[in-house]
């Protein structure tokens, strides 16, 4: 899988737990997301603040335990939407309430 339909994937499943998790009324998720040779920890949180800040932490995770991938782990944090930008977005559709 190239680096971009793997990003791609994973990005679409945290959007879908993204909304569910939403939909449930929690502040905060987690998701793991099994790519070829490994796996893909999301964690997600709302920082309690005077503004909307939403802590996003990811965790590549390789079946050989030995490398590490921080380039692969911001790409996939900017791909993710933005947890206030689904949560509003939701909430003028009328799925959530403010």
């Amino acid at each position: 899988m190239k680096r971009t339909e793997m990003i791609s994937s994973v990005v679409k499943e945290v959007s879908n737990e993204m909304y569910e998790y939403l939909l449930s009324g929690m502040d905060w998720m987690s998701a793991e997301v099994i790519v070829n040779g490994g796996a893909v920890q999301v964690y997600i949180h709302e920082v309690p603040a005077a503004c909307e800040i939403a802590d996003v932490q990811v965790i590549v995770l390789h079946d050989d335990n030995e490398h590490n991938s921080p380039l692969l782990e911001d790409a996939i944090i900017k791909a993710l939407p933005d947890w206030y930008d689904m949560k509003h977005s939701m909430e003028r559709e009328g799925v959530l309430t403010a």
